[in-house]
């Protein structure tokens, strides 16, 4: 800022206000920031990845704990390949760990968003994302690399592989069941 001296000493004043109580202990801080860019951020966080065997687990034990008022039982869960931000193709998948969700945002346009207007809220649930927070889903990952570019969604099954989601035609609505001809990736 306009305030700073870089070469030259600079000294800080602390005044206190008329009537305030001066017995008790306060503390300041000065911290020196460094803004970095998106593309810095996005480096530091695709060496957070969790590992396809632990999304994997994630989502079985999502699959598994149900609400035991729950009279249907969850045997599978449709996640769009799409950025609930940017509306494009997820290239960098992730999520905060804060999060319960499956669904992923692409951690490149989350940075370029809060580079603009830092919001820091995922854009999912609406939880805290903060920069620490944040993860890369290496079995999303997995996904984007093995789906077809036409494919915008998947299927989770209960057992931790997926599927490329087809939606039914109306009268095909019944129990899901894998087709003979459809393809199951573990």
């Amino acid at each position: 800022t306009r305030w700073i001296r870089l070469t030259a000493p600079n000294s800080i004043q602390v005044h206190t206000m008329p009537g305030m109580d001066v017995s008790r202990k306060y503390i300041v801080t000065v911290e020196l920031c460094t803004k970095r860019s998106s593309a810095e951020l996005l480096k530091k966080v695709s060496g957070r990845v969790r590992s396809a065997d632990v999304c994997r687990a994630f989502i079985k034990e999502k699959l598994a704990s149900g609400d035991g008022d729950m009279e249907i039982a969850t045997t599978s869960l449709r996640i769009s390949l799409n950025c609930p931000l940017g509306k494009t193709r997820l290239i960098y998948p992730g999520r905060s760990t804060l999060c319960t969700h499956a669904q992923c945002f692409d951690v490149a346009t989350f940075l370029q968003m809060n580079e603009l207007k830092a919001r820091w809220v995922c854009p999912v649930c609406d939880c805290a994302a903060l920069f620490d927070t944040l993860w890369m889903d290496g079995l999303m990952k997995e996904v984007l690399e093995k789906c077809s570019p036409s494919t915008d969604h998947i299927e989770y099954l209960n057992d931790g592989s997926w599927r490329p989601y087809e939606p039914r035609p109306a009268g095909q609505r019944k129990a899901a069941k894998v087709a003979s001809g459809t393809s199951v990736h573990t």
